[in-house]
């Protein structure tokens, strides 16, 4: 019983910092999309959502935060390119880096199912 109650804690442990990695990232790229818009209505719009995301638990601030990305890039859509563009890639670097982070948690599973032949 003690094993398998280590065993989740051990995965639980692993879920939390994945979710951590993902919404540091998400804020970062946030900031970095506002302030490439500078004083654009989105860029308030952006700063607000990020500021409205709760501090914790970190699977709550992740998903805040991923609605908040949604939002930031419909904002931004409303843009002329010249000026979105900026922002825009701010969270296309998140999303891609987002992406090989979530690839890689399923990697070993995968791995075990293309063993099992």
């Amino acid at each position: 019983m003690v094993d398998v109650l280590q065993n989740l804690r051990d995965r639980l442990e692993v879920k939390a910092a994945l979710h951590e990695a993902e919404a540091a990232s998400a804020a970062a790229a946030l900031e970095r999309a506002a302030a490439a818009l500078g004083r654009e209505a989105a860029a308030a719009r952006i700063a607000g959502a990020l500021a409205a995301a709760p501090a914790g638990p970190p699977a709550e601030r992740a998903a805040a935060l991923r609605a908040a990305l949604v939002a930031a890039l419909e904002a931004i859509d409303l843009l002329p390119e010249e000026r979105a563009a900026p922002a825009r890639a701010a969270i296309a670097e998140h999303l891609a880096a987002q992406t090989m982070r979530d690839v890689a948690v399923l990697k070993p599973s995968l791995l075990g199912e293309i063993s099992k032949g």
